[in-house]
């Protein structure tokens, strides 16, 4: 599932509230691209794409929306990147992720934590 759904999907399933991360087509990127927020460690960019982006250009959508890190989905793979760690971008594959969301949701959310300490202590 990589159609326009999916940032519904997973906004529902997390409770997270959604928002697009860009003003209309100004944005000049191709593909669906949103921003979902839990007001903590969980908040995190998302876009559905047929293909993946540098990291550095993720990192710079997660930077300048204030939010942990990246999610990128195209039709075969998932990759998360936190906007001060591009070099450590990591993909994996959209079966794995889709085989347990749960899992990969708490993941993410655990490695920024990890990292940067809750975000309510900065």
């Amino acid at each position: 599932m990589t159609d326009v759904s999916m940032g519904k999907v997973w906004s529902e399933r997390f409770g997270l509230a959604r928002s697009p991360m860009f003003e209309g087509e100004q944005d000049g990127a191709e593909g669906q691209h949103e921003v979902l927020l839990d007001g903590g460690n969980g908040s995190f960019g998302l876009s559905i794409v047929d293909e993946l982006s540098a990291p550095t250009k993720a990192a710079g959508w997660a930077w300048s929306s204030d939010l942990p890190h990246h999610v990128a989905i195209t039709k075969k793979e998932v990759q998360v990147v936190r906007w001060d760690a591009v070099q450590a971008a990591q993909v994996y594959s959209l079966e794995s992720v889709s085989r347990d969301l749960d899992g990969f949701y708490k993941f993410s959310a655990e490695i920024v934590c990890a990292q940067t300490g809750p975000l309510s202590n900065i």
